[in-house]
């Protein structure tokens, strides 16, 4: 499990770095493997965070632990795809996070024999707990403007008037100007003339 858990986290990074780049296949390798993520940890977090034996965990702190990684790993998603509730998942996966990270801290205080488990739960849960700490004060429309920063004057102001508004056929004309001009664009790229 540890072996997969790390080649899903490669992925991670190779999806960042593509979705920093604007090339293809960035958004589905980030959610495929954040999505893959989330589900190992909620549904096989036991299996992933034992120290030397699944004995010495602490069933409470492990279920905290598996619940607060599926959920960062969720918000993550989210935020750097703008999706709704975005905002609800990163403020949830924020303060789940750091429950699990205090909890592993007093718990292997306490008890000194755990201090492996508890060091394999504070690798997991502080890089996330940064990320999305980071990531929960930029707005979705900030995150739109950044994925379309290369983006014409005119297509940001068509995304701006899509963030702003909630009247579903306004929303729709806009999608419909947003296609045309990116088929335009396409077409200018390949050398075909619109």
């Amino acid at each position: 499990m540890r072996k997969l858990e790390r080649i899903l986290w490669i992925v991670v990074g190779i999806a960042v770095v593509l979705k920093l780049l604007h090339l293809p296949l960035a958004s589905f390798l980030l959610i495929l493997s954040l999505s893959l993520l989330q589900t190992l940890y909620f549904a096989l977090g036991w299996v992933v965070l034992p120290s030397p034996t699944r004995k010495d965990q602490h069933i409470g702190l492990t279920i905290l632990t598996s619940v607060a990684l599926s959920t960062l790993c969720c918000a993550v998603v989210f935020k750097v795809q703008a999706w709704p509730l975005s905002d609800v998942f990163s403020l949830m996966g924020f303060v789940l996070g750091c429950s699990a990270a205090l909890w592993a801290i007093l718990h292997a205080r306490l008890r000194s024999d755990r201090r492996t488990y508890a060091k394999n739960i504070l690798v997991r849960v502080l890089p996330l707990v940064v990320i999305v700490g980071i990531l929960l004060p930029v707005s979705d429309r900030e995150m739109i403007l950044f994925h379309h920063r290369d983006a014409t004057p005119e297509m940001r102001d068509l995304y701006d008037r899509l963030h702003a508004t909630e009247d579903d056929v306004e929303r729709d004309a806009i999608w419909h100007r947003i296609d045309s001009l990116e088929h335009a664009a396409y077409l200018r790229q390949t050398g075909q003339h619109p």
